[in-house]
């Protein structure tokens, strides 16, 4: 018979989890085939101080974002010197392209993260500069709506979500997990 619509996980994060993102209902039959669903999911915080990132920051917190900031992000590892090159880097070009007259910050976030994803795909990037990391508390509700960059970093969460097979792993701390 069909498969059942929903699946219900409670995920007790003590380690982060690793940086992924689900596809819709229409790409993931273009890519899979008929018969193939996507993933929207929710959060449903079951302790205070649980930590998540969510989507990409906007231009101005990417602008606001200083080198300590970086250094200091939560992970299982420690952010690399690399890493924080790679944003300084991203900082300076972004400079350098936003005055463009037909810039568009998604579009070049998307292609700095392709480049940076194809020098090194055993790793993969680390996203953490670039998401938005947020510390909930117990009864928040987090709608992480399927094409949203996501990962937990720890806590105690009920998850709700669409059945789907369909997972890409962007980056898990090194773990070789990609």
């Amino acid at each position: 018979g069909p498969a059942l619509p929903l699946l219900f996980k409670i995920l007790d994060a003590s380690d982060s989890l690793s940086f992924q993102v689900h596809p819709d209902d229409k790409l993931a039959r273009k890519l899979k085939g008929k018969g193939y669903f996507g993933k929207n999911e929710c959060w449903y915080v079951m302790e205070d101080n649980s930590m998540v990132y969510i989507g990409f920051k906007t231009l101005q917190d990417i602008e606001a974002t200083q080198t300590e900031d970086i250094k200091a992000l939560p992970g299982t590892v420690a952010v690399s010197g690399e890493t924080i090159k790679d944003f300084i880097e991203f900082k300076e070009r972004l400079k350098e392209h936003k005055q463009a007259p037909d810039f568009d910050y998604a579009v070049f976030l998307k292609e700095f993260i392709e480049r940076e994803f194809n020098k090194d795909k055993v790793i993969g990037v680390d996203l953490r500069p670039y998401c938005n990391l947020v510390i909930l508390k117990k009864g928040n509700i987090v709608n992480v709506p399927a094409r949203t960059i996501h990962a937990i970093i720890k806590g105690k969460l009920a998850e709700p979500q669409q059945t789907s097979d369909i997972t890409y792993r962007v980056y898990d701390y090194e773990r070789g997990r990609t």
